[in-house]
């Protein structure tokens, strides 16, 4: 509701609120608070699914070997005793 009010909010709403009083809203207020409601309600489900996704994603892949560190490489015949 305050996000509604923020963007569409007029002086004489904001006027009304300060001295306790509720402001009329406008058809308009309501379709943008509606559309607000179904944007967030929708980003919040995606980004609930896509964590969900990762933590079983990790759940279920097998650990995989961590490779070994390379064998250092030896040369002979270098005049070193």
């Amino acid at each position: 509701m305050w996000l509604t009010l923020v963007l569409t909010g007029t002086q004489v709403q904001w006027r009304l609120i300060q001295l306790g009083r509720v402001p009329v809203v406008t058809p308009a207020e309501v379709h943008l608070f509606t559309i607000l409601s179904w944007a967030l309600l929708a980003l919040d489900a995606l980004l609930g699914v896509l964590i969900l996704r990762r933590l079983w994603h990790r759940a279920t892949t097998p650990d995989r070997p961590h490779a070994s560190a390379p064998l250092p490489l030896l040369t002979a015949g270098r005049g070193e005793a």
